[in-house]
């Protein structure tokens, strides 16, 4: 199955596997998300030009709007989700307090049913949404946080043919979701936020000759990281080189 950054079709000039962009990330996280979505944001192009959902578990009395904090830190436009929201490249929705954030078709729904893993806005109706919706053309990113909200949606947007990256939780204030998404779903990439915009770049480009996506870990990946799931040991953060750029 093709997925975004990675074509299994050889191109017959150079051999190289043929770059096939990425149109919309998601993003979720928790306890240290806010700050990890900050670092991230303020490192992504103006011109970036895929799609960005963004899930935080935050109380719903907060008095700071969220989205304007985010927004000030790049050059991305980030705004509040409203129901009926168009996708559009290169902004970031970010889900309001006590809702859901989901995909449908072209566009966002909020929804206010149940809470899902203790939270609403929870960060895996997100996911799971974008996966049915996007399949193979969705990358999912978890941020820190504790508990395990957004592995179930990681592991469909797997299912369905995507990309799943998670924030390397030696780094992470709160590591459990991170720990959570690593130990139960063959993710393509454990990294710290500093590199994921360089990645994200790069499985959204689109021009030719574009950087290309190849895992050359992907056993090891699917096998389990090379992280110590059964120790829980992550004394060392994991070095990832599955990312390279087009020599061509």
């Amino acid at each position: 199955m093709a997925v975004c950054g990675y074509n299994p079709t050889v191109e017959a000039t150079n051999g190289r596997l043929a770059a096939r962009p990425c149109e919309l990330v998601v993003v979720g996280g928790s306890a240290g998300g806010i700050r990890a979505a900050a670092q991230l944001l303020a490192a992504l192009p103006a011109e970036f030009p895929a799609s960005m959902l963004l899930v935080l578990h935050r109380s719903p009395t907060h008095d700071t709007p969220l989205w304007r904090v985010l927004d000030a830190m790049g050059p991305l436009t980030v705004r509040r989700a409203v129901d009926g929201a168009t996708i559009t490249p290169g902004r970031v929705l970010i889900a309001p307090p006590d809702r859901h954030l989901l995909v449908q078709d072209g566009h966002v729904h909020l929804d206010d049913g149940p809470r899902v893993n203790g939270f609403r806005p929870a960060v895996d109706p997100l996911f799971w949404s974008a996966a049915e919706v996007f399949g193979p053309r969705v990358v999912g990113v978890v941020l820190s946080g504790w508990m395990a909200d957004a592995t179930a949606g990681l592991r469909a947007i797997k299912e369905h043919g995507g990309l799943a990256l998670v924030q390397d939780p030696v780094e992470a204030p709160a590591w459990g979701m991170p720990r959570n998404a690593i130990a139960n779903v063959a993710v393509d990439g454990v990294l710290p936020v500093a590199a994921m915009a360089g990645v994200l770049r790069r499985l959204t480009a689109s021009s030719v000759g574009a950087p290309v996506w190849v895992n050359d870990h992907g056993a090891r990946n699917a096998g389990g990281h090379s992280h110590s799931h059964s120790t829980g040991d992550y004394s060392a953060p994991q070095e990832h080189t599955g990312w390279t750029t087009d020599p061509t």
